[in-house]
């Protein structure tokens, strides 16, 4: 499967940095498991992290492959209502199996009904197409969400 490229990889582990440097949950010793960055940006729609577990396994924070390996697992997505429902524009999914390999393996589009899942239904090419959206959408994410993008500068390597 197609990482995402390098540049593409620092944007979004630094979404990533700004969910695990929150405080822990009152009382406990757990990370918080999302953030929402540029809440207060009204004018763009704010993009929602969140630490999830795309397979069965003792700890819901980490994927299990069928090479029997673990690997945490992480959701992007913009959110808008319909009707009452929330609905992802987009979501996706990426499998982190560390430095480098960042990797798309999710794409759901709520409004239009597309869902695609490249673990379960293996199409190389066209999970080779969702890493390039990737790059094109975390470009769009720096323009839109000067959180974000103060981060990724917080980084000793420019994007």
């Amino acid at each position: 499967m197609k990482a995402v490229n390098a540049k593409t990889e620092r944007i979004f582990r630094a979404a990533i940095s700004m969910m695990d440097a929150r405080p822990y949950y009152p009382g406990t010793h757990t990370t918080p498991s999302h953030i929402k960055i540029g809440e207060t940006n009204k004018t763009f729609m704010p993009l929602v992290v969140e630490r999830i577990g795309a397979r069965p396994s003792p700890d819901e924070n980490l994927a299990v492959m069928p090479d029997g390996k673990t690997y945490e697992t992480y959701s992007f997505a913009h959110y808008y209502t319909q009707n009452g429902d929330a609905m992802r524009d987009p979501e996706v999914c990426l499998l982190d199996m560390g430095p480098g390999q960042l990797i798309p393996y999710y794409y759901l589009q709520d409004g239009l009904g597309i869902e695609n899942d490249y673990l379960e239904q293996p199409n190389p090419r066209l999970q080779a197409d969702l890493a390039d959206f990737c790059s094109l959408w975390a470009k769009t994410l720096m323009d839109q969400q000067p959180d974000l993008a103060a981060q990724v500068n917080k980084e000793a390597v420019p994007v």
